[in-house]
């Protein structure tokens, strides 16, 4: 059976969430995101249809280094 999970937009096969905490699927949303989008915070946000403010809050929360500065 291929079961799918959703996080913000991106999907997860139900395999691959075995072993990952929730924590580390949405990092990998956001990484995924955030490489889609070339680093763009609004494009990134938009992707995960969260808003940018949110996802900078993440940013911090989850120390991920997108190679920009963390603000609004």
């Amino acid at each position: 059976m291929n079961v799918r999970i959703k996080i913000f937009s991106y999907y997860f096969k139900l395999d691959d969430l075995h072993s990952i905490t929730v924590m580390d699927a949405e990092k990998q949303a956001i990484s995924r995101a955030l490489k889609h989008a070339s680093g763009n915070l609004e494009r990134a946000a938009s992707l995960l249809q969260i808003k940018r403010k949110n996802l900078v809050k993440k940013l911090k929360d989850y120390s991920i280094d997108y190679g920009g500065v963390y603000g609004y």
